[in-house]
């Protein structure tokens, strides 16, 4: 495993995207970008409280399970929301690498 931090690079799985963005941390991001306190609140408002019910074949099983991960599924919110995060996301991580001689930053996009 490779520790030096100058030949590294994050990676992020665009397909699970919206779900692995860890909500706690969304918040503080938003908070960070000056965003006022009832907007965020008004945010958290649409991602509490969401159940999900799973099926097993094609009947649905009557427990609902708690999400409490990742931002809305459908939400017209979401992409804004997931633009936010990962901008400051990848400003952190410059933040970390820019004082390393030989780094820079270049991001590749690979659509499958």
């Amino acid at each position: 495993m490779n520790t030096d931090p100058s030949n590294s690079s994050p990676f992020v799985d665009l397909q699970k995207a919206y779900d692995s963005i860890p909500r706690k941390a969304l918040w503080r991001a938003l908070e960070k970008l000056g965003v006022p306190n009832s907007v965020v609140n008004l945010v958290k408002s649409f991602h509490n409280g969401i159940k999900a019910q799973l099926s097993r074949n094609g009947e649905l099983l009557e427990e609902k399970i708690v999400v409490d991960n990742g931002l809305r599924q459908g939400c017209t919110m979401a992409p804004t929301l997931f633009n936010l995060y990962a901008c400051l996301t990848m400003e952190r991580w410059t933040a970390q690498v820019r004082d390393l001689e030989g780094t820079g930053t270049c991001l590749l996009y690979k659509y499958v």
